[in-house]
């Protein structure tokens, strides 16, 4: 990924909760 998740620590987690939620989909 070209911003490193120290930057942008919130958009580490927000994709972290979408593949949690993909998880809990499948």
């Amino acid at each position: 990924m070209a911003v490193p998740y120290c930057h942008q620590p919130l958009f580490g987690m927000i994709l972290f909760l979408i593949h949690l939620r993909m998880q809990f989909l499948y």
